[in-house]
């Protein structure tokens, strides 16, 4: 398990340990509307590498979400919607309960193992609590292999 955190602050909680600012081996890339969403990549061996969505779920987004330092997730989101990546596919069928520290703490194929291609690159849109509110999961407007578009509350418009 990873525990390269940014010593800025770190909180224990009572079961599940978590880091409330982000670790350095996973980012979020792409996300149109702030840093906050994006295409999840995580950091192996040096070198930067995407998620397939294959069992791509919202409890391993919600890992994904942590690890960053975001409070939780608000959802996943499968297909590359967030745009091809490039270089190594690095996990596949990840299967998280949602209570890992770390992404490499959930089940999965192995580092580089997968029958998937960049048009399966697994993403997601974490909770920040200055950005969103969540009082419900947002609601799926409409959606093509190359759009997505969901409704939620925003607290703030930052110029």
């Amino acid at each position: 398990m990873s525990w390269k955190c940014r010593m800025l602050a770190a909180v224990c909680l009572a079961v599940n340990l978590c880091c409330l600012h982000a670790q350095e081996d996973v980012r979020l890339v792409n996300g149109p509307l702030g840093p906050h969403m994006g295409r999840v990549e995580v950091l192996y061996n040096g070198t930067w590498g995407t998620i397939c969505d294959d069992f791509w779920s919202f409890s391993d987004a919600r890992v994904a979400c942590r690890m960053m330092g975001f409070r939780d997730t608000v959802c996943s989101i499968p297909r590359a919607r967030f745009g091809e990546g490039t270089g190594p596919i690095w996990m596949s069928n990840l299967r998280c309960s949602g209570r890992e520290t770390s992404l490499e703490d959930c089940p999965f194929n192995g580092w580089g193992i997968n029958s998937c291609d960049h048009d399966e690159d697994a993403g997601a849109i974490c909770a920040a609590d200055d950005i969103l509110e969540t009082p419900e999961p947002p609601v799926l407007v409409g959606s093509t292999t190359s759009s997505l578009s969901l409704q939620w509350k925003l607290l703030h418009v930052f110029v």
